[in-house]
């Protein structure tokens, strides 16, 4: 059936936010382990109670005999052994008492067999991730996971969970959320776009789904009538829109509108190139990557090197972190890749959203000031710091490399993270190991606290990064995930520039202003980039495919 020219449908326009640009055509798709509560609120009618129940056992069911295959083509970034996940779910699904209380509210209560397993498991989840134990608050998820699965069956019926891998490719996916792992899978399965009801712009997804130039949209409400797996979505994420039902002719007309990618040929680039203003002013353009795959991206579009190598993602990507000789191998190919380019590479930067499950994680009711970045490294996990630090020395050898830390406090974070350094530099030198001894070490700057403490930092490292996102949520108290409070993420409003400015003049007072770079999504933007240069900044860290427009923006300014 040709679902576009479906005559019994009308077109349904919803308008959003673009988080990542392009055109996109396929098939809705619901992923989100925290699906919506359901509009429908109705009572059912006494006969109807039992058809309720029986709906869910059979729901229940449905996912009992799917769980091996729903657990291999969804989990296995989850960080756990593939039986442990079966079984941990197989123990939720056979909690009679839980499920006799679900189908007692349905006949008490009169409700459907959705609202009550989603009332139910909600209760639970939410308590469970509020509980001190990690092992504890890993299993909220496995809750929602299970949720999710058994509601998509009440909902669309069992098919909804025999969506392949394949089956990805025309896919739109739909998340309430903006989390890594969900853009991780997305990405992973190739889907065509995604699609959320976060305004989360500034998140960690949202840095993936522009890394992966993957059509996105934020802000998006679904309309109130059923939807099912073959919905057709147009994702225009150069508008900011989806179209539920499109025609044939607004599939064209967004395609036409769209420009096409170029294709990457990395043997055919040219010289890196810096923009350079009006005034004469040379502004070094430099790429971020979470993924060894992005780097002939830095070829195509001209750029310095890898200004931002966030390794984190390699973790969430395979829900563990790589052991010493797989990190060294990655290190050592994107060396290569790189040839004469430099590249920087910040140690794991986990907690706060993007956490492995299984790993050391952050505690606490706000894990975006806890334990993350550095911290979790000198605190809990000095072992995983050395071990990447190792594989880090081993495969930089005649090559400009630099390790960043994130989530620097102030100085002593540095002198701490330098004691380790040296103590790995010393076993490799007793174990005849080659190493670099020539690495740069960078600090990320997206605290207020590093920032204020600008000339302290700079006095013992070899240039710093400022992360534009975090500083801004860390600087206005209002979560980057949170679009309860997106409204105060604003830049302009909230005197960001002006704190930025203070970084830069600061630096310059030392003469060491070009050892200050840009590295949040700030520098992805035209506007703010020329701001930036105004105020002073001269190296800027960019998404790819933003680079074209940052460099247009710059060599026009006044």
């Amino acid at each position: 059936m040709d679902f576009h020219n479906r005559i019994d449908q009308l077109e349904v326009r919803i308008s959003g936010i673009s988080i990542s640009p392009g055109v996109a055509f396929g098939h809705l798709h619901l992923i989100d382990p925290n699906l919506p509560a359901s509009r429908e609120v109705r009572n059912v009618d006494s006969t109807a109670v039992q058809h309720e129940v029986s709906k869910l056992e059979r729901a229940v069911e449905e996912v009992r005999n799917s769980i091996a295959g729903h657990v291999r083509e969804y989990h296995t970034a989850a960080g756990r052994d593939f039986e442990e996940i079966i079984a941990t779910h197989l123990l939720i699904l056979d909690d009679r008492e839980f499920f006799a209380a679900i189908n007692d509210r349905i006949r008490t209560d009169h409700i459907t067999a959705e609202r009550a397993l989603y009332e139910a498991f909600s209760k639970t989840a939410g308590e469970v991730a509020e509980a001190d134990d990690p092992y504890l608050r890993a299993r909220a998820e496995d809750l929602r996971d299970i949720c999710q699965n058994i509601r998509l069956v009440l909902i669309h019926g069992p098919r909804a969970l025999t969506v392949s891998k394949e089956d990805m490719t025309n896919r739109v996916i739909f998340s309430i959320n903006l989390y890594p792992s969900d853009v991780l899978r997305a990405r992973r399965n190739k889907a065509a776009a995604f699609v959320s009801s976060s305004r989360a712009s500034t998140s960690h997804g949202a840095i993936l789904l522009r890394a992966s130039a993957m059509p996105a949209v934020g802000g998006i409400e679904l309309p109130d009538r059923p939807l099912d797996e073959e919905t057709p979505v147009l994702v225009d994420a150069d508008r900011g829109e989806i179209v539920l039902w499109p025609t044939s002719e607004t599939i064209q007309r967004a395609h036409d509108r769209s420009p096409v990618p170029d294709n990457i040929d990395p043997a055919k680039t040219l010289p890196p190139a810096d923009a350079q203003t009006n005034g004469g002013v040379h502004v070094e353009l430099w790429a971020n990557i979470d993924n060894p795959s992005q780097i002939s991206l830095c070829f195509h579009h001209r750029l310095r090197g890898i200004g931002l190598f966030r390794t984190e993602f390699m973790a969430l990507e395979h829900g563990q972190i790589p052991d010493e000789s797989v990190q060294y191998q990655i290190y050592l190919d994107a060396i290569k890749s790189l040839g004469e380019r430099p590249l920087v590479i910040r140690t794991f930067d986990i907690g706060a959203d993007k956490v492995v499950v299984g790993l050391d994680e952050c505690t606490g009711r706000n894990p975006a000031l806890g334990v993350r970045g550095i911290r979790r490294h000198l605190m809990r996990c000095p072992e995983e710091f050395r071990t990447q630090i190792r594989a880090i020395l081993r495969a930089s050898v005649d090559a400009k490399v630099s390790i960043l830390f994130p989530m620097v406090t102030h100085a002593g974070d540095i002198e701490r993270a330098k004691a380790h350094i040296e103590h790995v530099a010393s076993e490799l030198d007793r174990d005849g190991i080659p190493f670099s001894q020539h690495v740069k070490l960078g600090a990320m700057v997206e605290i207020p606290s590093a920032a204020f403490g600008i000339e302290n930092i700079l006095e013992i490292v070899d240039f710093v990064s400022v992360g534009t996102n975090d500083l801004l949520q860390y600087f206005t108290a209002s979560d980057r995930d949170n679009t309860a409070v997106i409204e105060y993420q604003q830049p302009e409003t909230a005197g960001l520039f002006q704190f930025m400015g203070h970084i830069i003049e600061r630096a310059r007072a030392m003469g060491r202003e070009r050892d200050v770079h840009v590295c949040g999504d700030l520098a992805s933007d035209p506007e703010a980039a020329v701001t930036l240069v105004s105020l002073g900044f001269v190296s800027l860290s960019v998404n790819p495919a933003a680079t074209p427009r940052i460099r247009h923006a710059i060599e026009n300014m006044d």
